[in-house]
Order: C-alpha cells, then sequence, then structure tokens
C-alpha cells in the first residue's frame, strides 16, 4: 500500500501573481469609472438646456453653486411664448396708426423673461407693409402689478392682455398701405 505525502511537503513550483492581477485591475476599474463620468458628463452638457429648462434640477443645483458664487444659467425659451387672441385696427384719429392687442402666456416649467416680440403687417400680395420689434416697456400696459414689471421673470400659464401700437409708413401718394394679414411672434432679444 502505498502513502500519500502531504500536500504540504511536495515542493511544485508554485507561482502567485495575485499582486500584479490586483493592480491590474484597480486600474482598469478607475479607468472605466473616469470613462463613465466623462460620458455622463458630456451627456449633461450637450443637454444642458433641456435640464436647466426643469424647475426640480434647478432647485437642486442652486444652493449647491450659491456658496461658490456660482447662479444658473436661465435658458431663454421663446419657442415656449404663446400669442392668443391676436387683434389690430386701424386708430380712429390718425389712419397712419394701428392699435392691437393679444393676450400673452407662456407654457415653460420655469421663470422667463418677457420677450421681445416682432409685429409684421403685410398686404393683400404677402408683402411686409411695416415691421417692428415691441420691447416689454411698449406692450405691457403701465397699471399691472410689480411682479409684471417689464424686468421681471414670469411664471407659467399666467396669461397678460398686451396693447401695443404701430405706424405705418406712407406711400408716395399719402395714403398708406391696405393691411390684409398680421403676424405677432417672439423672437431673440
Amino acid at each position: 500500500m502505498t502513502t500519500l505525502k502531504p500536500i504540504n511537503d511536495l515542493n511544485l513550483p508554485l507561482e502567485l501573481s495575485s499582486t500584479e492581477t490586483i493592480k491590474h485591475s484597480k486600474w482598469w476599474r478607475l479607468s472605466l469609472v473616469l470613462i463613465v463620468i466623462v460620458l455622463v458628463a458630456e451627456v449633461a452638457w450637450l443637454s444642458q438646456n433641456y435640464w436647466l429648462a426643469k424647475t426640480t434640477v434647478r432647485q437642486v443645483i442652486n444652493p449647491i453653486l450659491a456658496p461658490m458664487g456660482y447662479t444658473l444659467r436661465r435658458p431663454v425659451l421663446i419657442t415656449s411664448w404663446q400669442i392668443n387672441r391676436l387683434g389690430i385696427q386701424v386708430n380712429p384719429y390718425d389712419n397712419r396708426v394701428w392699435q392691437g392687442q393679444a393676450v400673452l402666456a407662456h407654457r415653460a416649467d420655469i421663470l422667463q423673461p418677457w420677450p421681445t416680440l416682432e409685429l409684421t403687417l403685410r398686404d393683400w400680395q404677402g408683402r411686409t407693409i411695416a415691421r417692428g420689434l415691441l420691447q416689454p416697456a411698449q406692450y405691457l400696459p403701465a397699471k399691472l402689478p410689480a411682479r409684471y414689471a417689464a424686468d421681471a421673470l414670469i411664471a407659467y400659464n399666467e396669461p397678460v392682455l398686451i396693447r401695443f401700437a404701430i405706424r405705418l409708413p406712407t406711400q408716395t401718394d399719402g395714403l398708406t398701405a391696405a393691411v390684409e394679414q398680421v403676424e405677432l411672434r417672439a423672437v431673440q432679444p
């Protein structure tokens, strides 16, 4: 009967390289974490207008940045403004001046500054007769509360009746062209 030698007595060539493997896997893990951080940061940077327009994101990030003296840039969302019930008529005392009114409100989740409005009047052939930019101080009624001031930030879905006037240029015969189409839209300031 043969007796087996204990494992401790065997002279086997045994190489342990576990320390190198651990170092290698730590570097791989660190590289992977770094790549993921870079990708998340890039996606966040490229979609910043979307995220900065979210109220909850701003409420979380603003207190973090405030002690450092930073504030988040507020995206101006021109496409969120809605103009309803646009009406325009000739001033009864001066037929070269047209007066208009409309209801202005925005549909963004965050506070927005009043937009600059572009008013365009066209004749029956679609040619532009007059075009003008209206700043908030020009179209906001004077008796609005302070929260609707021209430099205020406006909350979601707070409609305001605005009023404006535009003077038409006179033609060579001293008359003004007939207005057939009116367009009022928000534009970048």
